[in-house]
């Protein structure tokens, strides 16, 4: 069997993979960097949760939907300041 040959048995072909465009669309928006900054980690459990670079969280539901801001200066219910 070659190297370059897929094997079609692998396991990684249980994976769906999504593109996050929503979620994309609204972190690299000029007002998304603005408030939030650039991304820098991303976890995928039970919900989406996106790390910036200015400390804050920003989780996700499975519908790329902003749920709630974890950080300073956030109230708990997703509002900034």
């Amino acid at each position: 069997m070659e190297l370059d040959t897929p094997d079609p048995s692998a396991p990684w072909d249980v994976v769906r993979w999504t593109k996050l465009k929503k979620i994309t669309a609204q972190i690299f928006s000029e007002v998304g960097l603005r408030n939030y900054g650039h991304p820098t980690c991303i976890t995928i459990f039970s919900s989406i949760a996106l790390g910036t670079s200015k400390g804050l969280v920003l989780v996700f539901d499975y519908h790329q939907i902003l749920k709630t801001v974890i950080g300073l200066g956030t109230k708990g219910n997703g509002a900034l300041f």
